[in-house]
């Protein structure tokens, strides 16, 4: 994840998100495999190949010295597309206006992607 983050250059942020394992398809593994990387001192390298992983970044909680968690969610959102576009990071889809049916089939597409159970 360290290069992931090295991508952000010379801007400083805290960013809230998480990490997931995923398996050789990309597919969400199990969080007990995902545990297995954690603490490792030994074979970090071919762990890193054999348990793959992804970070989904969902908010922005400072920026460039500044904290933004009492800034309005669309300013977050904003400044994390800004860091997405210049980074490359995996931002989380979200749903930004309520809409049932869409709701229905984000969760939906969660579910066949393997990411709800």
């Amino acid at each position: 994840m360290v290069e992931v983050v090295n991508r952000i250059g010379s801007r400083h942020a805290i960013l809230d998100g998480e990490v997931i394992g995923v398996d050789a398809s990309g597919r969400p593994a199990a969080f007990q495999d995902l545990m297995r990387r954690f603490g490792r001192t030994r074979d970090v390298e071919k762990a890193r190949v054999d348990q793959p992983l992804k970070l989904y970044v969902f908010d922005v909680l400072a920026l460039d010295g500044a904290l933004t968690i009492d800034r309005p969610w669309a300013d977050r959102i904003a400044m994390l597309e800004e860091l997405q576009s210049s980074a490359a990071l995996e931002i989380v889809e979200r749903i930004i206006k309520p809409d049932l049916s869409r709701a229905e089939k984000f969760y939906a597409d969660a579910v066949t992607a393997g990411y709800e159970v």
